[in-house]
């Protein structure tokens, strides 16, 4: 009879781990040779606000909106001092990327273009700079950052400590401008 109890016990525990351990899968090796997307190769001398139109619905290769890409994402857009520029999403020297309207396009792949390619009048190219995996964990968050991201696949906390609810149940919030940010 403990037998009996002893063998339930165990294999209700192996069931409970090994669902416990089914996740997202990762692929954390960098590809070798990052090849570039065919859309993302642009003479620099015609970029214009709006850019060539790209399909909305085309998912671009290696880019994915799930909670660990956003998660990593953010750590990206730390690490990479993007915040520097585009503070925490709020917009300081560079743009404002709380909002799901942007000069030059709110798609996944038009912003891996923005940040891989570089933007006329202050955004650098970081292509070179960050590798491919990176670019598109960058992409997912700052998709994330306009509202663009559906709030289920949002990270339920984020890496750094503070008193902020998590992403996934905070409110879209207009972006504000740098001037009113520095008046007393």
């Amino acid at each position: 009879m403990i037998a009996r109890v002893l063998i339930g016990t165990l294999l209700i525990a192996v069931v409970a781990l090994s669902l416990s351990l089914m996740r997202v899968e990762r692929d954390f090796a960098p590809k070798p040779g990052r090849p570039s997307p065919p859309e993302a190769s642009v003479a620099l001398g015609t970029l214009k606000p709006g850019g060539d139109a790209l399909p909305t619905t085309m998912q671009p290769p290696g880019y994915r909106e799930d909670a660990a890409s956003v998660s990593n994402g953010q750590s990206a857009y730390e690490n990479f001092n993007c915040v520097g520029c585009h503070q925490h999403g709020g917009g300081g020297i560079g743009p404002a990327l709380m909002d799901d309207e942007w000069i030059y396009g709110s798609s996944a792949m038009e912003i891996y273009r923005s940040i891989s390619e570089g933007r006329p009048n202050g955004m650098p190219a970081f292509r070179e700079k960050i590798p491919e995996t990176q670019l598109w964990q960058l992409v997912s968050y700052v998709r994330a950052l306009g509202g663009l991201v559906p709030s289920v696949r949002l990270p339920a906390r984020t890496d750094h400590l503070q008193a902020a609810p998590p992403m996934s149940l905070q409110e879209r919030q207009a972006p504000t401008s740098s001037s009113s940010q520095s008046e007393p």
